[in-house]
């Protein structure tokens, strides 16, 4: 565990090269990544099974890579009712959150015979990757896919690394079933990102690959941007808490436990004005974490990303929020209403006591896919803005060039395009 005392000039300091350090570094794996993307490209679904029995020891050809029909549909009859029934709730809800954020078109009289507006358009094809090595994440395969079919994406594809048996869990398909995902594949790592940014013979190329991974998956999506479209690039899981005397360190242990136990390179930081609560829920953290299945990745992950921070004023702790730029916030105050709306660099904001971030993982509506690193600074959470594309709509009649003639002149003269200009100019010879 990590202690910093905001107050504290040199303690100031130092959180502020704590923060500044954050970020993840492929300088190690980027090599073998851009190999491994290369022989995609070269090799396609040779080079793609190749990859899938060296990195997870799964023995499988060709026609085994895509998940049949008849499998998604019996996995999807196998599966117990009280899965099937908090897969439902949870789409349920997500949906109805992504609903709310439909994009439309609009056009806009400018004047003078001008219209000017936007044309939005749900993308053809998108990726989605499904992690499934610490755990298998079906609450992903809703938190990705939901918002897409919401935004209408014409083909969601969905890419899931297998076990050693060249399985999926049957969990993990009666969620892509009742989510309504067009087809399945079995792949995972780098190797996936690279199939589905240039294609294979069996797995098609998408416009935009979304999704969490690890360290190869977000190197391979940060090498194929440009070439393909990617959501953002994933780091360990945070979360920051601001709590003031009236917080329950008990329920704050636990939520810093809940982030500490994805990874060990996760971090859990709790500000507080309150030495005591600080000092209490560190406490109770230590006490928590040994009655938890992963106590000995969460002792790991607890000794550099389990840190408490201690500031004299509520204030102070949205600047250190601020700064910090947490994937997860969580506002636990007597009056979460006078400060959580200052808090702008969040992923996502949970407010007050009985929010804790485990209701974005899977239930409350908004996507759990949320930028990390102090992405939060310039982006977003998953919306479906990335499963849509905007295009400017230009619309000008002959007289509204007409009064934007010398305009357009005095860009071309400055910046010596006279081509652009005689585009216009052209228009108007002989009508004069």
């Amino acid at each position: 565990m990590k202690t910093f005392d905001w107050t504290d000039l040199k303690s100031q300091k130092e959180f502020i090269l704590f923060v500044n350090q954050r970020g993840t570094d492929f300088s190690n794996i980027e090599k073998s990544v851009q190999e491994i993307l290369a022989s995609i490209r070269q090799k396609g679904d040779t080079a793609l099974l190749g990859f899938t029995k060296k990195f997870d020891q799964a023995t499988l050809n060709q026609d085994q890579l895509e998940v049949t029909q008849e499998e998604l549909k019996e996995a999807l009859e196998g599966a117990s009712e009280e899965l099937k029934a908090a897969i439902e709730l949870a789409k349920k809800n997500v949906s109805q959150y992504y609903n709310q954020s439909k994009k439309f078109s609009w056009e806009i009289d400018a004047g003078d015979g001008a219209k000017v507006g936007e044309l939005w358009h749900p993308l053809k094809r998108v990726g989605v990757y499904i992690p499934s090595g610490t755990a298998p994440l079906i609450s992903t395969i809703l938190m990705t896919v939901v918002p897409a079919k919401v935004a209408g994406v014409e083909e969601v594809i969905a890419l899931t690394p297998p076990n050693k048996d060249g399985d999926i869990l049957p969990e993990m398909l009666a969620a892509f079933a009742l989510t309504g995902v067009d087809r399945v594949f079995r792949a995972g790592g780098a190797q996936a990102i690279g199939a589905l940014a240039y294609g294979t013979e069996t797995i098609p190329r998408v416009d935009k690959i979304v999704g969490p991974g690890n360290q190869y998956v977000t190197a391979a999506k940060k090498i194929v941007f440009g070439d393909v479209g990617i959501d953002t690039l994933a780091g360990p899981s945070e979360v920051l808490i601001v709590a003031d005397q009236t917080a329950s360190a008990e329920f704050l242990a636990s939520d810093l436990l809940s982030q500490l136990e994805h990874d060990i390179q996760s971090q859990a930081i709790l500000v507080s004005p309150d030495a005591d609560l600080l000092e209490e829920t560190q406490k109770a953290l230590k006490k928590q974490m040994k009655s938890l299945d992963r106590q000995d990745q969460i002792q790991e992950s607890c000794a550099n990303g389990a840190i408490f921070v201690k500031v004299s004023t509520l204030t102070e702790a949205v600047e250190v929020a601020n700064l910090y730029g947490p994937e997860h916030c969580e506002v636990a105050v007597e009056k979460p209403e006078e400060i959580y709306r200052q808090i702008q660099t969040a992923g996502a904001l949970f407010i007050g006591n009985y929010s804790p971030v485990a209701t974005g993982d899977f239930v409350a509506g908004p996507s759990h896919v949320l930028p990390t690193g102090g992405a939060g600074r310039f982006s977003a959470g998953l919306s479906l803005d990335d499963f849509m594309k905007r295009t400017s709509v230009i619309h000008y009649s002959q007289e509204a060039l007409k009064k934007v003639r010398g305009v357009i002149q005095t860009f071309t003269q400055i910046e010596g395009l006279d081509a652009h200009q005689k585009s216009v100019d052209i228009r108007f010879e002989g009508k004069e």
